[in-house]
Protein backbone atom coordinates (compact mmCIF):
# COMPACT_ATOMS: atom_id res chain seq x y z
CA UNK A 1 0.00 0.00 0.00
CA UNK A 2 1.55 3.65 -0.76
CA UNK A 3 -0.03 6.78 0.78
CA UNK A 4 -2.13 9.06 -2.26
CA UNK A 5 -2.18 11.75 0.61
CA UNK A 6 0.58 15.01 -0.23
CA UNK A 7 1.09 15.64 3.18
CA UNK A 8 4.29 18.24 3.93
CA UNK A 9 5.90 19.29 7.09
CA UNK A 10 8.44 22.24 7.43
CA UNK A 11 12.30 22.20 7.81
CA UNK A 12 13.86 25.00 9.13
CA UNK A 13 16.84 26.48 10.01
CA UNK A 14 17.91 30.07 11.25
CA UNK A 15 18.40 31.51 7.87
CA UNK A 16 15.16 29.60 5.85
CA UNK A 17 12.20 27.31 6.37
CA UNK A 18 10.86 25.11 3.59
CA UNK A 19 8.68 22.26 2.71
CA UNK A 20 9.44 18.70 3.63
CA UNK A 21 7.09 16.14 1.25
CA UNK A 22 6.42 12.81 3.18
CA UNK A 23 6.12 9.32 1.42
CA UNK A 24 4.76 5.96 3.12
CA UNK A 25 4.83 3.11 1.39
CA UNK A 26 3.35 -0.11 3.42
CA UNK A 27 4.24 -3.51 2.37
CA UNK A 28 3.99 -7.01 4.13
CA UNK A 29 6.44 -8.78 5.50
CA UNK A 30 8.39 -8.94 8.89
CA UNK A 31 7.97 -5.96 11.19
CA UNK A 32 10.15 -2.74 10.16
CA UNK A 33 9.61 0.65 10.54
CA UNK A 34 12.00 2.93 8.54
CA UNK A 35 12.49 6.35 7.87
CA UNK A 36 14.55 7.88 5.19
CA UNK A 37 16.04 10.55 3.61
CA UNK A 38 17.64 12.32 7.36
CA UNK A 39 20.45 11.56 9.09
CA UNK A 40 20.25 8.43 10.98
CA UNK A 41 20.38 10.50 14.58
CA UNK A 42 17.48 12.54 14.14
CA UNK A 43 15.85 8.81 12.02
CA UNK A 44 16.29 6.85 15.11
CA UNK A 45 14.20 9.25 17.56
CA UNK A 46 11.55 10.22 15.05
CA UNK A 47 10.58 6.71 14.57
CA UNK A 48 10.86 5.37 18.46
CA UNK A 49 9.06 8.28 18.88
CA UNK A 50 6.10 8.06 16.35
CA UNK A 51 5.56 4.13 16.94
CA UNK A 52 5.15 4.60 20.76
CA UNK A 53 2.80 7.21 20.45
CA UNK A 54 0.52 5.80 17.91
CA UNK A 55 1.05 2.38 20.53
CA UNK A 56 -0.24 4.63 23.63
CA UNK A 57 -3.03 5.88 21.48
CA UNK A 58 -4.43 2.08 20.44
CA UNK A 59 -4.27 3.43 17.71
CA UNK A 60 -2.56 0.77 15.36
CA UNK A 61 -0.27 -2.28 16.74
CA UNK A 62 2.21 -2.11 14.17
CA UNK A 63 4.46 -5.08 15.35
CA UNK A 64 1.26 -7.22 15.41
CA UNK A 65 0.08 -6.47 12.39
CA UNK A 66 3.41 -7.92 10.11
CA UNK A 67 3.71 -4.92 7.94
CA UNK A 68 7.11 -3.43 6.39
CA UNK A 69 6.89 0.61 6.65
CA UNK A 70 8.82 2.68 5.24
CA UNK A 71 8.42 6.74 5.24
CA UNK A 72 10.68 8.71 2.85
CA UNK A 73 11.12 12.47 3.26
CA UNK A 74 11.86 14.23 0.38
CA UNK A 75 13.65 18.22 0.64
CA UNK A 76 14.60 20.69 -1.78
CA UNK A 77 17.83 20.91 0.86
CA UNK A 78 20.56 18.57 1.87
CA UNK A 79 20.79 19.77 5.38
CA UNK A 80 17.18 19.11 6.51
CA UNK A 81 16.54 18.58 10.20
CA UNK A 82 13.11 17.42 10.81
CA UNK A 83 12.69 19.48 13.87
CA UNK A 84 8.73 19.14 13.89
CA UNK A 85 7.72 16.26 11.29
CA UNK A 86 6.84 14.00 13.95
CA UNK A 87 2.92 14.89 13.75
CA UNK A 88 3.02 14.60 9.66
CA UNK A 89 5.25 11.29 9.78
CA UNK A 90 2.60 9.49 12.07
CA UNK A 91 -0.52 11.07 9.77
CA UNK A 92 1.14 9.52 6.62
CA UNK A 93 1.32 6.14 8.45
CA UNK A 94 -1.84 6.24 9.57
CA UNK A 95 -3.03 7.40 6.25
CA UNK A 96 -1.35 4.72 4.37
CA UNK A 97 -2.15 2.20 7.00
CA UNK A 98 -5.87 2.82 7.18
CA UNK A 99 -8.03 2.51 4.10
CA UNK A 100 -10.90 4.93 5.01
CA UNK A 101 -8.67 8.25 5.75
CA UNK A 102 -7.35 10.64 2.82
CA UNK A 103 -6.22 14.16 3.24
CA UNK A 104 -6.45 17.18 0.64
CA UNK A 105 -2.56 18.44 0.35
CA UNK A 106 -1.56 19.84 3.62
CA UNK A 107 1.07 21.60 5.42
CA UNK A 108 1.06 19.41 9.06
CA UNK A 109 2.64 21.06 11.98
CA UNK A 110 3.71 19.70 15.57
CA UNK A 111 5.63 17.56 17.31
CA UNK A 112 4.29 14.62 19.21
CA UNK A 113 4.77 13.41 22.80
CA UNK A 114 5.26 9.31 23.39
CA UNK A 115 2.03 9.81 24.77
CA UNK A 116 0.34 10.77 21.62
CA UNK A 117 -0.05 14.54 22.34
CA UNK A 118 0.75 16.72 19.79
CA UNK A 119 2.79 19.62 21.04
CA UNK A 120 3.09 22.95 19.84
CA UNK A 121 5.07 24.20 17.66
CA UNK A 122 5.27 27.55 17.45
CA UNK A 123 6.05 27.55 13.51
CA UNK A 124 2.26 28.50 12.41
CA UNK A 125 3.17 31.56 10.83
CA UNK A 126 6.16 29.98 8.90
CA UNK A 127 3.47 27.18 7.67
CA UNK A 128 0.85 29.58 6.52
CA UNK A 129 3.97 31.76 4.52
CA UNK A 130 4.79 28.20 2.71
CA UNK A 131 0.99 27.14 2.41
CA UNK A 132 0.61 30.47 0.66
CA UNK A 133 3.42 30.33 -1.71
CA UNK A 134 2.95 26.83 -2.55
CA UNK A 135 -0.59 27.08 -3.15
CA UNK A 136 -1.39 24.57 -0.40
CA UNK A 137 -4.89 24.87 1.21
CA UNK A 138 -5.10 23.11 4.51
CA UNK A 139 -2.29 23.53 7.70
CA UNK A 140 -3.02 20.69 10.32
CA UNK A 141 -1.33 21.74 13.49
CA UNK A 142 -2.46 21.26 17.36
CA UNK A 143 -5.00 23.98 19.06
CA UNK A 144 -2.00 25.48 21.18
CA UNK A 145 -0.48 26.50 17.67
CA UNK A 146 -3.47 28.18 16.99
CA UNK A 147 -4.35 29.97 20.10
CA UNK A 148 -1.23 31.28 20.07
CA UNK A 149 -1.67 32.94 16.97
CA UNK A 150 -3.14 36.29 17.15
CA UNK A 151 -6.40 36.87 15.85
CA UNK A 152 -4.95 39.48 13.31
CA UNK A 153 -3.22 36.30 11.83
CA UNK A 154 -5.83 33.98 12.20
CA UNK A 155 -7.93 36.20 9.65
CA UNK A 156 -5.01 36.74 7.78
CA UNK A 157 -5.00 32.49 7.15
CA UNK A 158 -8.77 32.31 6.16
CA UNK A 159 -8.64 35.10 4.08
CA UNK A 160 -5.81 33.41 1.93
CA UNK A 161 -8.23 30.23 1.74
CA UNK A 162 -6.22 28.14 4.64
CA UNK A 163 -8.38 26.29 6.97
Amino acid sequence: MRSNNTIYSLHTSPDSSGLLHIETVVVGGIYNFSILGIPVRYSNDIKHKIYTALRAEAVLNLKSDNRKITCNLISDREDVTPTHSELAIALSCICCLSRDVDIVPSIIVGAVSITGNIIPTHHILQAINLARNNNIKQIICGEEDIVSLKEEYTDYAFTLGIK
